[in-house]
């Protein structure tokens, strides 16, 4: 399969997960979808989660150049926001976020798709763990404080994607963000050395 054809292949699962999630995904559809043949698609991608787990490469490699863009921004703060804007969903329909969530779902039963899902979650807090004290918020919960808010936005952006009527865009990064700013007020702790 040509590098063309094979991204082909690739588009087609992603576009596949974010319109049907997991259980819309086959060898035919994408096939079908891409316009290459089953053969050649099984010859790839034997596995749907193998298929999963390079829509996850590519989507991650697109995101990974988004979030490299926050590095142009000199003030730590105004990085953590952008940040908390980037990984919130702008609708319901983000493909981004369907990924993503069709990703965390099949992590729970696949262990290909849990190591994919672990190690982009994991690159991303260990970022936020260096973000969030250069923001301002305490090196003593960093990594706490890093944990919470990727669960935070990991629930805020399902409730986008699965909950329209209810959780609007607007609102959960009115949350994010208030959230974000209850992190950096934290009193910070003073150093043994400091005390008296």
């Amino acid at each position: 399969m040509s590098t063309s054809a094979r991204r082909d292949v690739v588009a087609a699962v992603v576009a596949i997960l974010a319109e049907a999630g997991f259980e819309g995904l086959s060898l035919r559809s994408v096939a079908s979808r891409a316009g290459v043949s089953l053969g050649a698609v099984q010859h790839h991608f034997p596995t749907k989660a193998q298929m999963v787990t390079a829509a996850l490469t590519s989507i991650a490699a697109e995101a990974t150049q988004r979030l490299g863009e926050l590095e142009q921004i000199p003030d730590p703060g105004e990085r953590l926001h952008a940040l908390v804007e980037r990984l919130l969903p702008s609708s319901g329909d983000s493909l981004v976020a369907r990924i993503w969530l069709s990703l965390a779902a099949r992590a729970t039963v696949d262990e290909e798709a849990a190591a994919a899902y672990a190690d982009l979650w994991g690159r991303t807090r260990a970022g936020l763990r260096l973000l969030l004290p250069a923001a301002g918020a305490p090196v003593a919960t960093a990594e706490d404080d890093a944990t919470e808010l990727l669960a935070l936005l990991d629930g805020l952006a399902l409730g986008v994607v699965a909950e329209a009527g209810r959780m609007d865009p607007e609102q959960a990064r009115r949350i994010a963000h208030r959230r974000v700013e209850e992190l950096l007020r934290q009193p910070t702790a003073r150093l043994a050395d400091d005390i008296p």
